[in-house]
């Protein structure tokens, strides 16, 4: 069952406190020459996904350079270096008590940092030749055109997952998609989709993880989605008679980017859809690339005027995540007793337990998204104002579609009808009766529809 928040007549003028930088304020460079190729941190996976389509796994450089700082020293005195702090973290089995104490405090340190470093003045520098190059770890789900299908309206699909999770959390809403989109009366069909790993989580985040800092700025992430749309996405319409693409994907010509920025991918269909905190950052890329884009579908994206206190218990609640456990079967087991967990369909459950762990050399599994790097996630609360402020501005030629929860996670029902109206022409939204943020989690396959 779905409703909808009314249509307001104009947009309310509740501006954010935060003046909007752009994404693009940084240039899209080439990275370094001598840049070496890492392999894939997981075996590749069974290429069959579903009838009629494949999987495939690549990496491609993330943005560079980066906003994210690299902490020099005259901005370590003012707040207690991070690593010094997350090295007193209790271990997994220690009393819930000290691990609570621990998480809160640490918590809203953390937050109190990143708030600090944003409004530093003079700004920290950003991340440029002295910060190491990043991946990107990315799905690709390819269909395998049937020459009797005589539909010429095939949409390329890029996904961002929410804070915490990954990649392959989404592959039940893309199976849910493709079904409905095969169908003998669908007058569209998806030729590719491309389901993307931030570069802290899921397999980017095995890949990174010697060369993550410690601070996130959501603008990198949107940056990275620019980056990949206009330089990683293949040349041309889709052909399902092309050959395998690499697993490091090549990168285009500065005239295809260039072509791309002006005037969109040629003889492709690209719609968006981002997950909480990839819904700003795809809205965001939107915003300064318009022209890259048929549509955007957000899931609950975190924009918002405000920085809630609601942000400083989910930077705690990630520290005081469980990361360790001896086996994938103990983990699903613990999990499914978590009523954070407890509420997630289970065939999610199935893929962050499989695809979401990693295995640790002493024979335990791990979190592939550490839970310092998801906490850092949620402390960043700038962006969402700064989008806030931008999202009016969006393309209407851009179609914007907002997927709504019942149950909100920050704010209240009229701050989400101020959201999804901020931008009125061309704009729809729906709300999926009992659903929670969590929405790709605990109902991937209403969100399909």
């Amino acid at each position: 069952m779905t409703s909808h928040y009314p249509r307001r007549e104009k947009t309310d003028d509740v501006p954010a406190f935060r003046s909007p930088r752009n994404c693009t304020d940084l240039p899209f460079l080439p990275p370094p020459d001598n840049l070496s190729l890492p392999p894939l941190p997981c075996p590749p996976r069974n290429p069959n996904f579903a009838p009629g389509y494949t999987l495939t796994t690549h990496l491609v450089p993330a943005c560079y350079p980066r906003f994210t700082y690299l902490h020099p020293s005259p901005y370590k005195s003012e707040v207690a270096p991070v690593p010094e702090v997350f090295n007193n973290a209790p271990p997994d089995n220690a009393p819930k008590p000290v691990r609570h104490k621990w998480s809160q405090e640490t918590g809203t340190q953390l937050a109190k940092r990143h708030h600090y470093l944003y409004n530093a003045q003079p700004r920290p520098p950003p991340a440029t030749s002295e910060a190491p190059a990043l991946w990107i770890a990315i799905n690709r789900y390819a269909r395998r055109r049937d020459p009797k299908d005589k539909r010429d309206f095939g949409l390329t699909v890029v996904m961002a997952h929410a804070n915490g999770m990954h990649k392959e959390t989404w592959e039940p809403t893309i199976l849910h998609l493709i079904g409905l989109c095969e169908k003998r009366n669908s007058g569209i069909c998806i030729d590719e989709v491309w389901s993307i790993d931030a570069v802290n989580h899921g397999d980017s985040g095995l890949v990174n993880e010697k060369h993550l800092m410690g601070y996130i700025d959501w603008l990198d992430h949107t940056r990275d989605i620019i980056h990949f749309v206009e330089n990683y996405i293949p040349d041309g319409p889709y052909d399902p008679s092309a050959p395998p693409l690499p697993t490091h994907l090549p990168r285009l010509s500065p005239a295809i980017a260039q072509a791309r920025i002006q005037n969109g991918l040629k003889d492709r269909h690209l719609v968006g859809v981002g997950h909480s905190w990839s819904g700003c950052c795809i809205v965001n890329a939107a915003i300064s690339r318009p022209n890259l884009f048929l549509s955007l579908n957000l899931v609950d994206p975190v924009i918002t005027w405000i920085y809630p206190r609601a942000e400083y218990r989910q930077v705690a609640g990630a520290l005081a995540r469980r990361q360790t456990w001896p086996s994938r079967e103990e983990a699903k087991k613990i999990l499914k007793q978590n009523p954070f967990f407890a509420i997630w369909h289970p065939d999610v459950l199935d893929l962050y337990v499989k695809y979401g762990l990693a295995d640790s050399p002493d024979g335990t599994v791990r979190l592939k998204t550490d839970r310092f790097h998801e906490a850092s996630t949620f402390a960043d609360g700038h962006v969402r104002q700064e989008t806030w402020n931008l999202l009016p501005s969006l393309d209407e030629r851009v179609k914007l579609r907002f997927i709504m929860p019942k149950n909100l996670l920050v704010g209240n029902p009229e701050m989400a009808n101020q959201l999804v109206w901020r931008r009125i022409i061309n704009t729809t939204n729906v709300i999926i009766d009992k659903s929670v943020h969590l929405m790709v989690q605990q109902m991937p396959y209403e969100v399909g529809k």
